[in-house]
């Protein structure tokens, strides 16, 4: 692959060390340790200089996951529809699961960090371990290529992807969204009506809403109380759907059942 960063390098042999240790022990096939070091340093150490951190490998990172991804479900699953391959792809590339995979990794160890800088909010944690995810799989994708990301992502997703297929996908939004667009041809709206607790544990309180059907929910982030309101809307669909399994709602919610799980 084409080089980005000089031969030599201006990294401290200890950190050099201490990141090729890491990637062996993790199975991260990766050669060029400046641009991994990058990939793992935070906008905050970096004077908010943004070429100076993980941004723009996380920029690429966010795309090389979405492809490969996308070609794992294509070729490993020729009975899916275009509808549970969108579902899926959508579950796996969600901040939650990337965050998830990432903590396996233990990739949130070899951050840098700026002096004051503390990562005790549980929803800042979440979004660096993901943003950082997607920057180590940018470096290796820059300097091992497009297949070394494959295999990687393969044996980091490939049980998760079963997992969703044999237990169902709960994208409670996106189906929402799905069923109500045609059979209501409404958008659900979603709207924070409380925020309780400290800055490092904030609970919120999502409404959500959508024709005459409305619920709320807490989370310990907006997108988690936004999916706990779109569950509880989809729990009130199916019964309204058994009422009345001749209405436009009522078919939609059956079209979507293939794809989703309540």
């Amino acid at each position: 692959m084409f080089r980005l960063f000089s031969k030599k390098s201006s990294l401290d042999s200890k950190r050099i060390t201490v990141l090729k240790k890491h990637c062996m022990r993790f199975g991260i096939k990766v050669k060029n340790f400046e641009m991994l070091d990058l990939a793992l340093t935070h906008i905050s150490y970096s004077n908010g200089e943004s070429n100076d951190s993980y941004e723009r490998l996380e920029f690429l990172g966010d795309s090389v996951f979405g492809l490969c991804i996308a070609k794992i479900l294509y070729v490993n699953f020729p009975q899916f529809s275009e509808g549970k391959m969108s579902a899926l792809k959508s579950n796996l590339a969600d901040e939650k699961t990337l965050a998830e995979v990432s903590e396996e990794l233990k990739l949130l160890d070899l951050i840098k960090l700026g002096g004051g800088e503390k990562l005790n909010d549980y929803r800042a944690q979440q979004k660096v371990l993901c943003d950082i995810f997607e920057s180590v799989l940018a470096v290796i994708f820059l300097d091992s290529g497009l297949a070394e990301c494959e295999k990687f992502i393969y044996r980091l997703f490939f049980e998760r992807i079963l997992l969703f297929k044999n237990e169902g996908i709960h994208d409670f939004k996106t189906r929402l969204q799905k069923i109500t667009v045609k059979g209501l041809r409404h958008y659900p709206q979603y709207t924070i009506v409380d925020t309780e607790g400290p800055d490092h544990g904030k609970i919120f309180t999502v409404a959500a809403e959508v024709g005459s059907f409305f619920a709320t929910a807490k989370g310990r982030s907006k997108k988690e109380a936004e999916q706990g309101a779109a569950k509880k809307i989809l729990e009130q669909i199916k019964i309204y759907a058994t009422e009345d399994p001749h209405s436009a709602i009522a078919k939609e919610f059956k079209a979507t059942e293939d794809d989703y799980s309540v």
